[in-house]
């Protein structure tokens, strides 16, 4: 069951072929590591080479995105979709909490909801973790150009960061903001002072999309100090493949 886009971005589920995203039984879920973190992908995107993008149409009408929506019988059948391959490895998920990775659109959270509905493990909800101000970023990053950078990801660094040196220094960041290619080298995220007592729990994180991988890193490197763990996130559409 596959990914239709009609010319007015509206994002159709077809059961007559697997384009853009990949909905079977027989490819999903996907399991993948960013870094030591285990991830598993629900629902595959792959390549088609249209303008659409491939699959990110999808997640784009789910969190209400440049102009593409989703009928409410089609955003359900999606889900649903997703919710029947999470039901599959249900005996392979164990945790104290899922919780979400920060994000400012509730598709996210929703999505953790429902992992939370089906593996019967307790949601737990992310709003002790939150986005790193300009001010706070130039200071760790504005003058620490990574030396590993090729020099087109140097320039894209350098940009970012004189962009960030031209904007109020209270503005929040936002990974969405950082280009795929650098985002590794930045951590966005911190801690607020209302830190639940998660000490010694394990939690398992969800995203919408997998891209670079740098919200489920930030999101980790966030909890670092908490002293829980995090032994596997779990993603609604995979990277593209």
């Amino acid at each position: 069951m596959g990914l239709n886009i009609t010319e007015d971005k509206v994002v159709e589920f077809d059961d007559s072929h697997q384009k853009r995203v990949d909905t079977s039984f027989e490819s999903n879920p996907r399991v993948g590591k960013v870094g030591q973190l285990k991830v598993y992908h629900l629902l595959r995107r792959n390549k088609t080479g249209d303008q659409d993008r491939d699959g990110n149409p999808l997640i784009y009408a789910l969190k209400e995105m440049y102009g593409y929506r989703i009928a409410p019988v089609d955003r359900q059948r999606f889900i649903e979709r997703a919710a029947a391959v999470l039901e599959r490895i249900n005996d392979q998920i164990a945790a104290d909490f899922i919780m979400p990775v920060p994000s400012s659109k509730p598709f996210c959270a929703e999505f953790a909801q429902i992992v939370a509905d089906v593996t019967g493990i307790p949601y737990l909800d992310s709003a002790f973790i939150r986005k790193r101000t300009v001010g706070e970023m130039l200071a760790q990053y504005g003058d620490n150009v990574p030396k590993q950078l090729n020099k087109s990801a140097s320039t894209r660094y350098k940009a970012l960061i004189a962009g960030w040196r031209d904007a109020h220094a209270r503005q929040m960041v936002s990974m969405k903001d950082i280009d795929t290619k650098i985002r590794p080298h930045f951590d966005p995220l911190a801690l607020t002072e209302d830190v639940p007592n998660i000490k010694g729990a394990r939690i398992i994180i969800v995203d919408d999309l997998m891209s670079s991988g740098s919200s489920l890193t930030s999101t980790c490197n966030a909890l670092a100090s908490t002293g829980c763990s995090v032994p596997a996130a779990i993603c609604f559409l995979s990277g593209l493949s």
